[in-house]
């Protein structure tokens, strides 16, 4: 059986110089060493998945629980590293991968040996002319099929890119790097980020709100969030941590809503009793109390 292509690294270089890099040393003295630390962890995950890793809230509240750090402060750290230059700024809004120039070079002078490395186009930031052994691919890196004729073994060959499986991901926040035209027509209003740059909300997770929080006038709230976010520059979220802010919000209004059930009216059960509670024994809805 052939042994599976492996695109990561069992281990990679951290130079002992890193803290004096002007890069790494302003997130330090921005995040003290937590920052540090942060940053190195998040390059042991691009590293261990290849040259980029995805990057979304999802990724971000797993690798929150991970390593013990609050999802805020992550999201603070990212954006300081790709303010500062530790991750590429583009590749990021474009794509949602944290990758840069030097984590690229680095991987592909330790993949060296290696027969054959593909490498994704769109997210490719190097030269790749010198290297005999990449594969460049021109196709969505959600689609495995790649080691057929989507493929090529020399470096200047490009695949056109199958439009067969392709799936358009929800859109829930538009930021300034989004396609205007597309923002315009789908986004419903704006909010102020950490940066003091614009996002906007979808038309699509305006409607999802909608349904997931029937108590509340969604739209009178999110205009109650983009005055608080006016009035309150030092809290305002991060683009990537604004959906997490708002369903935060919407869930308490949700919860102190008229004619919300209060925790108090709940009704408690001593679940270490054997006596059975009366919406398990079968009986009807005057049972339960």
């Amino acid at each position: 059986m052939a042994r599976p292509n492996k695109d990561g690294l069992d281990y990679f270089p951290l130079d002992i110089d890193m803290p004096q890099d002007d890069k790494v040393y302003l997130l330090e003295a921005k995040h003290g060493l937590i920052g540090f630390a942060v940053f190195v962890r998040l390059l042991m995950r691009v590293y261990k998945n290849g040259y980029y890793c995805i990057w979304t809230e999802r990724e971000e509240l797993i690798f929150s629980k991970q390593i013990s750090v609050e999802p805020d402060e992550i999201s603070h750290i990212v954006d300081s590293c790709i303010e500062f230059g530790l991750f590429d700024k583009d590749r990021f809004e474009r794509y949602k991968i944290l990758t840069s120039k030097s984590i690229q070079e680095r991987y592909i002078d330790a993949v060296k040996r290696r027969k054959r490395v593909i490498i994704y186009s769109k997210y490719c930031m190097v030269s790749t002319d010198d290297y005999i052994n990449l594969v460049i691919v021109d196709i969505n890196p959600d689609n495995d099929n790649i080691n057929g004729v989507n493929a090529t073994s020399c470096a200047q060959s490009k695949v056109k890119e199958s439009k067969v499986n392709r799936k358009k991901s929800k859109v829930y926040i538009y930021t300034a790097r989004s396609d205007e035209e597309e923002r315009k027509e789908n986004s419903i209003m704006s909010l102020l980020t950490n940066t003091g740059d614009e996002c906007w909300v979808s038309k699509i997770y305006f409607k999802e709100l909608v349904e997931l929080y029937p108590a509340v006038d969604v739209g009178a709230e999110l205009r109650k969030i983009k005055a608080w976010l006016i009035s309150n520059p030092s809290k305002r979220k991060t683009a990537t941590g604004m959906t997490r802010f708002i369903n935060s919000w919407l869930s308490r209004a949700q919860d102190n809503a008229p004619g919300a059930k209060s925790k108090a009216e709940e009704p408690r059960y001593d679940w270490g009793s054997r006596e059975v509670p009366a919406f398990m024994k079968g009986g009807s809805d005057d049972d339960v109390r």
